[in-house]
């Protein structure tokens, strides 16, 4: 059976962001995302709830330098000509790189160990930011679109880690 995970995408799980104390948290995490049978897949499609709008990204590349953070990039292998075809159906645009940190920080923890990737957005929502009714209609849209990918098709979908802990987080304050 093809992996499918939902991973956090904080940059702070990266070992190279973790604050001092973390680390053996944070490598919980990596090591579960490590342990998923990469092996048994030839691409991945990776969904990010982050996109400046909803789309497919062109090229799997990136870096945190929107963050403030240097150094710390990734480029993936790019099924381009399926990227295209999930474009076409789910009637989306092509987007150029870099890709959002919800592409980058699931792949730089190890999703997709150096497979093919696919990597798709929503628009944003967090917060007051965009439309949360549009981008979960581009979301059901998307999965709609996935049936041809195959058996040999792993998924991802980047999550927010802190969904109901702040006002700004996706679903506000939960209590």
């Amino acid at each position: 059976m093809p992996p499918a995970a939902l991973v956090p995408h904080a940059p702070l799980l990266l070992a190279e962001l973790c604050p001092q104390g973390f680390e053996r948290e944070t490598q919980r995490v990596r090591d579960a995302i490590a342990t998923l049978p990469w092996g048994a897949v030839d691409l991945v499609v990776l969904l990010s709830p982050h996109g400046a709008r909803s789309g497919v990204y062109r090229d799997v590349s990136g870096s945190l330098s929107g963050f403030g953070v240097s150094g710390i990039t990734g480029e993936w292998p790019t099924a381009v000509n399926r990227a295209e075809e999930l474009a076409a159906d789910w009637g989306v645009a092509l987007l150029d790189p870099p890709v959002d940190h919800g592409v980058l920080v699931p792949l730089l923890l190890g999703a997709a160990a150096g497979r093919s990737v696919v990597a798709a957005t929503v628009a944003e929502t967090t917060g007051s930011l965009g439309d949360l009714e549009s981008s979960l209609a581009d979301a059901r849209r998307l999965a709609a679109c996935l049936g041809p990918f195959g058996p040999l098709t792993g998924f991802v979908a980047s999550a927010n880690s802190s969904a109901a802990l702040t006002p700004r987080a996706p679903y506000g304050q939960q209590r």
